[in-house]
């Protein structure tokens, strides 16, 4: 029995000396796989790799990671798009607009790597965005397996569909966002309703403008130098629903609805004008149109209007330090 025991375990560690000899990568090996790994999300966000160095004789500590002059943190409009921004620390930390890595989280980790520095391999990954904007990472391999165990880019891309997503920071903007396959659409809707004294819904119009485009990075230079950039809504073209809801009670109630879109073509500038009327059918209001609507004067017996106009440059700018 002790003998097939000694037998059983000398092949359980074999076959463990062969697992690990058999997963086991060097750091370049390592950073090959991520790069591969990321790459549709980096050629989306026009970031490029440029080159690895080994770094030696460099004491690490956690301002070498966390650098506010560096823009190498990835930030995201949205929980679903694959394009980000490269952004310094401080501007994370700072931050409630996008969905990035929290800076707790990321101190956190900043933090082990640190603790245990004696067991990693330290590389500078050097990086371009858009050929413009150039910053470096310092990148943390396990020596004895080759996995990356912290990086300030590629970690924080790697790790976007795991913890990351559980702990995004986010704020409402005043315009609805909507995204499909990294397309950007912002939404504006509106209604219009017409009640009795009782609160009846007599007559109801709703539509919908959806402005189809998508975002596009623009560098701000001071003597050649990029000193900020934006991201600006460069829109497309727009569905336009005149009759998301149109209801009427019965024929004595009407409703009438224009969209005047003067949004021009790949342009950052978004101008149109909504116009919208619900009420009885013997008002003379239910056929206006956006050349007479200085005289129409709403009130509960000729119907219930709404006139927006939208003119708006959404653009989201990012401070690039130095």
């Amino acid at each position: 029995m002790a003998s097939l025991l000694s037998a059983i375990m000398f092949t359980s560690c074999t076959n463990d000396d062969f697992f690990i000899e058999d997963n086991y990568y060097d750091w370049s090996q390592s950073l090959s796989m991520e790069l591969a790994k990321n790459a549709l999300s980096l050629s989306n966000s026009g970031v490029k790799f440029v080159k690895s160095t080994k770094i030696d004789g460099m004491d690490i500590d956690g301002c070498t990671f966390l650098d506010s002059r560096q823009n190498c943190f990835p930030v995201y409009h949205h929980l679903h798009n694959s394009r980000f921004n490269p952004v310094s620390f401080d501007f994370l930390k700072n931050d409630t607009t996008n969905y990035h890595v929290p800076a707790n989280i990321i101190c956190t980790a900043v933090d082990n790597v640190i603790k245990e520095k004696y067991k990693y391999d330290f590389i500078k990954l050097e990086w371009s965005c858009d050929n413009i904007l150039f910053f470096y990472t310092i990148a943390a391999f396990d020596k004895s397996t080759g996995e990356l165990v912290y990086d300030n880019l590629l970690t924080n891309i790697s790790n976007y569909d795991t913890f990351a997503k559980k702990s995004m920071l986010t704020r409402g903007e005043r315009i609805d966002f909507y995204f499909d396959d990294e397309t950007i659409y912002p939404y504006f809707p509106d209604q219009v309703e017409f009640t009795d004294g009782n609160g009846l819904v007599l007559a109801r119009r709703k539509i919908s403008v959806v402005l189809k485009g998508s975002w596009v990075r623009s560098y701000y230079l001071e003597n050649g130098v990029p000193t900020r950039y934006t991201d600006q809504f460069q829109y497309d073209h727009a569905n336009i629903n005149k009759t998301v809801d149109n209801y009427t009670f019965n024929y004595n109630y009407k409703t009438h609805a224009d969209v005047e879109n003067n949004c021009a073509p790949y342009s950052s500038h978004i101008n149109f004008r909504v116009l919208i009327w619900a009420g009885p059918s013997t008002s003379s209001y239910n056929n206006m149109s956006f050349s007479n609507i200085s005289s129409f004067t709403s009130s509960p017996s000729n119907g219930n209007l709404t006139y927006c106009i939208y003119d708006v440059h959404i653009a989201i700018p990012y401070p690039i330090s130095h």
